[in-house]
């Protein structure tokens, strides 16, 4: 590449008609099966998102070895992803695919409480600091006030209660089953927050801030 040419990560102009989505695995010295060298294999392709998605799923149940991926055409893919930094995974395991789902929405709610919860003992720390500087002039006893405060342990709610039972269910469900999952891989424009283009130097290295020729 000669020095200092920039290369845009954009979608092909040409296309294929019909296809849009195709479905993909991956061999890699970090995967389950350890292999030496990477490995890509394209499973097929297809003109929809619902299509390549329910190939995907009847690879899943003959060929549970391997990870499966629904991604774009014509863009450019990470290769090979962390499974566990993707949000869209659906586990061949029905069971397990349900916990994951509960476990995530009680993983939501007990965050919401917490934040909650922590947004009321810090107003209560306020009017507590306020009204003793108002009358003692002194913070030793906000002090002690905040320690005893901050060592109360957390409510066990219905939420709380319920993220913990999904969380040990998950864990066992994971001990008795491989994790085989179908998932969309997003494409490597979507890692890259805020900004619509990359750019790809010499030196190996994504330069966000330089304007697209095309001005968007």
């Amino acid at each position: 590449m000669a020095e200092g040419k920039q290369l845009y990560l954009d979608e092909d102009p040409i296309r294929v008609p019909g296809i849009n989505y195709s479905v993909i695995s991956f061999l890699t010295p970090r995967g389950p099966q350890k292999c030496e060298t990477f490995g890509v294999k394209v499973r097929g392709s297809f003109d929809t998102y619902d299509q390549a998605n329910a190939h995907a799923q009847r690879l899943a149940k003959v060929d549970p070895a391997f990870d499966i991926y629904v991604v774009d055409c014509y863009r450019w893919l990470t290769a090979a992803p962390d499974p566990n930094l993707l949000d869209k995974k659906v586990y061949n395991n029905p069971t397990l695919n349900t916990l994951m789902e509960s476990y995530q929405q009680e993983q939501e709610r007990a965050k919401q409480l917490f934040e909650e919860r922590k947004a009321k003992l810090f107003g209560v720390m306020l009017v507590l600091r306020g009204v003793l500087i108002y009358t003692t002039g002194s913070l030793r006893v906000v002090r002690g006030a905040r320690a005893r405060l901050q060592a109360l342990p957390e409510r066990m709610d219905a939420a709380t209660a319920a993220l913990r039972a999904a969380d040990s269910a998950t864990q066992a469900a994971k001990a008795a089953a491989p994790k085989n999952t179908v998932q969309y891989l997003p494409t490597l424009d979507m890692f890259f927050a805020g900004k619509s283009v990359g750019t790809y130097l010499s030196d190996n290295m994504f330069k966000l801030n330089d304007p697209h020729p095309s001005g968007t």
